[in-house]
């Protein structure tokens, strides 16, 4: 059957309404799969114009795939603004859930697959230990890091200067931090879900700043679906080795979880970076192969 690309629009507040992009050749053979995009970005970091990427890949072997626009990204509206008051704590509360339900109401399952990337990967982490009993049968996760702890000269640059500081005085100025202006990214991002992240960033803690809800304590009394961890051997700040396994740590060392590096002498075809590891052309016969048999073995 021929790829099908649809879009679903819901309204989350009487302000703002997200896209859901759907991709199937055949509907209701396997759970859907779930895809959230990391920060500065949307779901086009999973699907291409040209109907390539990680979610066509998946619909083309049997998958129905959601992909979100989070809140003011891709096809959601209104774009991200001064008026845009999105925490992290409402997308792990509200948003996340409402997709569910809705992928839910037009597949009849039950039980999902999760995909997440870079910090997409720690908001459904985040979303599994307030909802311990949502069924997912597994996860693979592109790049996620919570912590940034690796120090370097690409880390001092990108993310304290860049992000911290530069994005701070931006987002003083303006009331969003406007990363497409900066040429730091596809989306710009609300100010309260920016300061958010910036402090997991630079904090030890994993706990929501609104109710003191601890994440990686209740993770740890969890169990966890098996998750997959990718990253590139290019990836020196974004996803850097250390930070990952850092992040697996942190959601509990008995976990179910695998970890893969990335690159040519481990016998994948590129070394890849953070954005490459989805969207370059080789991937499609390299990891998505890989990541594609990990979601059938837990299906």
């Amino acid at each position: 059957m021929e790829l099908q690309h649809e879009k679903y629009f819901l309204e989350i507040t009487d302000n703002d309404t997200i896209c859901l992009h759907r991709f199937y050749t055949q509907k209701g053979k396997n759970s859907p799969v779930f895809m959230l995009h990391g920060a500065m970005e949307n779901s086009k970091i999973f699907h291409s114009k040209s109907k390539k990427g990680f979610a066509p890949f998946l619909a083309k072997n049997g998958y129905d795939v959601f992909a979100l626009d989070m809140r003011g990204k891709g096809e959601s509206f209104p774009k991200v603004s001064k008026q845009n008051k999105q925490t992290q704590t409402d997308q792990i509360l509200q948003d996340i859930p409402l997709c569910l339900k809705k992928m839910t109401t037009l597949t009849g399952k039950d039980s999902f697959h999760f995909v997440g990337h870079s910090w997409g990967g720690v908001l459904l982490l985040s979303f599994l230990a307030r909802f311990p009993k949502t069924k997912v049968k597994s996860a693979v996760f592109f790049g996620s890091k919570r912590r940034v702890s690796v120090i370097t000269f690409r880390r001092i640059f990108y993310i304290d200067l860049m992000w911290n500081v530069v994005g701070n005085i931006w987002g003083n100025l303006k009331g969003y931090v406007p990363f497409t202006k900066m040429k730091a990214g596809s989306d710009d991002e609300p100010l309260a879900f920016y300061r958010e992240m910036n402090r997991w960033v630079y904090s030890r803690s994993w706990k929501d700043k609104y109710d003191a809800f601890d994440y990686k304590a209740n993770l740890n009394q969890i169990d966890l679906p098996p998750i997959l961890y990718y990253t590139g051997i290019k990836d020196h700040t974004l996803g850097n080795q250390k930070d990952v396994r850092l992040l697996i740590s942190e959601a509990g060392v008995n976990q179910p979880s695998k970890f893969v590096l990335l690159s040519q002498s481990n016998n994948n075809l590129v070394n890849y970076d953070h954005i490459n590891i989805l969207t370059h052309p080789k991937a499609e016969k390299d990891h998505f192969i890989e990541a594609l048999q990990w979601i059938n073995d837990n299906s």
